[in-house]
């Protein structure tokens, strides 16, 4: 914190206004007893007033002096300049002001009304505190602020509890609770879930309190919000403190023990010994030593090398936590030996990290860059010997394993940038490396395949590629997929060994920060985001954003900590209708800004930007939903109005980048005006979109004298015309309907459903066929999709009709062959979207046309309008040909949207290499 409120301090320059100055209208100063304050405080106060007295606005004054309040937690500072919000604005709003002033306003006095309660509530003064927090609840239903709303039941509910008036407090936090289960508030959902358990606690329900605490722990650990899960686990542990139950944590582990013991089975007594003393641990029972030191006996009696090194780690952690470091020190060096010498990799990483962990604890951070550097390196070693030669579906599982261990390396760089920054170029090597692992590796071999003249090689990939198809199928009927998928990986395997012309994966893979450095010209950046725990070591702990940038003058790079995971999502909010209202509230409108996603994201990094005017980024986690070149700083510019922004899937695709050049030789294929109508169709899912056909005739009356051309529109444009087009396709345009669904089991978890509930419809309807591939398909590429010919007719397609079906699934995609397209434009809703997974991006149509092989993706991030996308589509293409160069075409179409509507109408799409 207090380097947080440096880096404020250093954004000003102190005149000691709190020293010298008495604001004519209410006085801020003349009552601190300032020789009280922290230094730092001071520091921070003098700059804020400043600020505060160099405002044009009221609400600009409010914000300088909330930011005292919120920061300086000290006694003699927050009370005073709180009741100087409160009574500022509470005064202001007796006057008329846009509306848009009056909502912050309000929002500001409510926010005062809080912490007046919560000083109440502190003093035991109870209804005081009740008074101040039921006038939020006013202000925040005057405001129609659903989350505030709930925020404030639950501290009146709070109020009633301690009072112990557990009825009324019930009431409230259920009440609360459905509100937040209905605007999907997950974290507050996760609080008001406790809420409501401590009160089940203290009636001495203890089933329904552990119920509740359970389900707060189960979203508490999906969001990794940190404070969440200790209170979930704190008040779990005093459910089993009332009722007793102190070996409840040890039983299981206990009972597998004692079915060992009686088969005799030393080594699984060994291995089970060691989760008992660690559960023994958890609970802070000191027989957890004995436990270790009887599974090494074990080990070493039946001569288990590998178990004997994972009971040494084990007492070393054990040591460890009893404090005893030399000696953890000495158990974990034994340990690192014997697994070193017997080659168990696993035993290895396992005694490694406990010494790294154990170094850290001792702030000995040398010695821990040492150990994490070498746990880095066996890791990356892993995937040069083995992901290669692994088949797509054992790639994700495979790299799972291993996740944990690379996110060590962002969160201790947070840490040693400073003192080490050849940590920081670790860091982004490693970005480099993992980010989009898979993909690449699957693209590598389908590239070295097909470029080859081996005709069995090339065979064997077309059986392959026709079992893909099969799973797909049978995916779509809800088929079982088990058998075929061992089959088709076992055949992927088969290629990639007999594949002499496959590329050397670790070197094409192993790119690092001074090879992207030495491409980037002078005025070029490029930024690699990245995500890790905030605490070291802890993988509970919450999860934040951070970026690594470097340009061409860069001597290492810089890595800049932007925002918590939270805080991004409360931002973005949770919401399945991506729609003009929730766009306008994000990204704001040309009357009303919003600069809240500007800065958390871009502001703290802007300072490494300075005289450059292009940005190659790579975006991570949540970020893939946000539309950089639609966030608005606070001078009201858009970042796209100053920055040439190019999304990549990782920035060291510009080291061998082709460039894009305009082909006149080139053919072009557009889909629109589609009919989604059969003879057999009953139901309108889609409605016919009439604006899509006169986006097509617009493009085609534009570029069909400058290259060749096809459009296929109405009837004609069937799932199978379009297999058998777009590979002879350079550029390819799709104009139509287009879904995305979420994953239903996340969805069943943050709504509190049972699992085999149906939480989503398809098209708003539950037809079986389509509930089963799609909405509720475990695989997440058949979740996402685009809409062809005849696609109504699915509403009355039975599970074993056969046939394609008119929707294709970003599965299907993935399964053609695009590597002669140079650009594919989706003008459609939501094709951007997917299933978002680690360094791996999203899992959707994006990666389903790079696996595909095509070279550059234009896609949406929300329900695009039909005229205006028109709009934007037809002048893309003339700024194309006229520029003969995507970037810059895309860049030209965004400036001229963008100076006639609000982001809604054009930030939507991205443009994606």
């Amino acid at each position: 914190m207090l380097k947080t409120l440096t880096f404020i301090c250093l954004l000003f320059t102190s005149t000691l206004w709190s020293q010298q100055y008495a604001d004519s209208e209410f006085y801020l100063v003349d009552s601190l007893e300032y020789d009280k304050i922290a230094p730092n405080y001071q520091k921070f106060i003098d700059d804020c007033l400043t600020a505060y007295h160099q405002a044009d606005t009221d609400m600009e004054r409010i914000t300088w002096v909330n930011q005292i309040v919120k920061s300086c937690w000290d006694e003699n500072v927050w009370p005073k300049y709180n009741k100087w919000v409160h009574d500022y604005t509470k005064e202001k709003l007796k006057k008329p002001h846009k509306q848009s002033v009056t909502l912050q306003m309000k929002q500001a006095l409510a926010g005062a009304l809080y912490y007046i309660g919560w000083n109440y509530g502190v003093e035991a003064k109870y209804e005081l505190c009740l008074d101040a927090y039921e006038q939020c609840l006013v202000i925040y239903e005057e405001t129609n602020d659903s989350i505030g709303i709930a925020n404030a039941l639950d501290n009146i509910g709070t109020v009633y509890a301690t009072k112990g008036e557990t009825a009324k407090a019930l009431e409230l936090h259920q009440k609360s609770a459905d509100i937040r289960s209905l605007i999907q508030d997950i974290n507050g959902m996760g609080a008001s879930l406790n809420n409501v358990g401590i009160i089940y606690m203290e009636q001495g329900d203890y089933i329904n309190a552990q119920k509740a605490f359970e389900e707060a722990l189960e979203i508490h650990l999906k969001t990794q919000f940190f404070s969440g899960i200790a209170a979930d686990l704190s008040n779990l542990g005093t459910i089993a403190y009332h009722q007793a139950h102190y070996e409840d944590a040890l039983d299981y582990h206990s009972r597998s023990l004692y079915i060992k013991e009686e088969m005799g089975d030393k080594q699984g007594m060994a291995i089970s010994l060691i989760h008992v003393g660690l559960n023994a641990n958890m609970l802070e029972d000191t027989s957890a030593t004995s436990y270790y030191q009887n599974s090494l006996e074990l080990f070493t009696e039946v001569g288990d090398q590998k178990g004997i090194s994972e009971a040494l780690s084990s007492l070393g952690r054990d040591a460890a936590l009893n404090n005893n470091y030399d000696k953890a020190t000495e158990y974990y060096t034994q340990a690192l030996r014997i697994a070193k010498e017997t080659g168990a990799a696993m035993a290895v990483r396992i005694s490694l990290v406990g010494m790294y962990e154990l170094n850290v604890q001792n702030n000995n951070f040398d010695s821990a860059e040492s150990l994490l550097i070498e746990l880095i390196q066996m890791r990356i070693n892993d995937v040069n010997v083995n992901f290669a030669v692994l088949p797509e579906q054992k790639k994700e599982k495979y790299f799972g394993l291993m996740t944990h261990d690379f996110g060590k390396l962002y969160s201790f760089a947070v840490v040693r940038k400073d003192e080490n920054p050849k940590i920081v170029e670790a860091a982004f090597n490693m970005a480099l490396k993992v980010k989009g692992l898979s993909l690449k590796s699957t693209t590598a071999m389908r590239e070295a395949i097909l470029s080859s003249t081996n005709e069995e090689l090339i065979n064997q990939y077309a059986a392959w590629i026709k079992l893909k198809e099969e799973i797909a199928a049978l995916y779509a009927s809800g088929g079982q997929t088990d058998e075929i998928e061992i089959e088709a990986n076992a055949l992927e395997s088969q290629l990639i060994k007999n594949s002499t012309i496959f590329n050397d994966f670790s070197k094409t893979n192993n790119l690092s920060w001074k090879e992207v450095k030495t491409t980037l010209a002078e005025n070029e950046t490029a930024i690699e985001f990245v995500q890790f725990n905030s605490e070291i070591g802890n993988f509970w702990s919450p999860i934040h954003y951070a970026a690594l940038i470097i340009n061409s003058e860069s001597e290492s790079p810089k890595m800049i900590t932007l925002c918590s995971e939270a805080e991004l999502e409360e931002v973005l909010g949770i919401t399945q209708n991506n729609n003009l209202k929730y766009i306008s509230e994000l990204y704001g409108t040309k009357e009303s800004k919003n600069t809240k996603l500007y800065d958390l994201i871009w502001k703290p990094i802007e300072a490494e930007l300075a005289n450059k005017n292009t940005v190659y980024f790579s975006p991570t986690g949540l970020l893939h939903k946000v539309a950089f070149s639609a966030l608005r700083s606070n001078n009201n510019s858009y970042l796209s109005d100053h920055l040439n922004i190019i999304q990549l899937g990782s920035t060291g695709q510009i080291v061998n980048q082709v460039p894009f050049n305009f082909d006149q030789n080139s053919t072009a294929t557009l889909f629109g005006g589609i009919n989604y109508d059969s003879e057999n169709s009953d139901h309108k899912i889609w409605e016919y979109l009439p604006g899509t056909l006169s986006e097509v005739d617009s493009i085609y009356n534009s570029i069909e004298n400058i290259i060749d051309v096809k459009k296929i529109t109405k009837d004609e444009a069937t799932e199978t015309a379009f297999k058998e087009v777009v590979s002879q396709s350079n550029y390819l345009h799709i104009a139509t309907h287009g879904f995305f669904y979420p994953d239903p089991e996340i969805i069943r978890k943050e709504m509190n459903r049972p699992e085999d509930e149906d939480v989503l419809t398809f098209r708003g309807g539950d037809n079986g066929y389509s509930i089963w591939n799609f909405v509720n398909n475990k695989n997440p590429l058949m979740r996402s999709g685009i809409v062809l010919a005849g696609a109504n007719e699915i509403w009355d397609r039975g599970a074993f009709d056969l046939g394609e079906d008119g929707v294709l699934t970003a599965q299907e995609v993935a399964n053609l062959n695009l590597r002669n397209t140079d650009l594919v434009v989706l003008s459609a809703c939501e094709t951007g979207l997917g299933d978002i997974k680690g360094s791996e991006g999203v899992y959707g149509l994006q990666r389903a046309f790079k696996m595909a092989g095509a070279r550059y993706l234009i896609m949406s991030l929300w329900q695009v309008p039909d005229k205006e996308t028109a709009e934007f589509m037809t002048l893309f293409y003339q700024e194309l040909l006229l520029k003969k160069d995507v970037r810059l075409a895309f860049a030209s179409t965004q400036k001229e949207m963008r100076a006639k509507y609000d982001p809604y109408f054009w930030a939507a799409f991205v443009l994606v290499e």
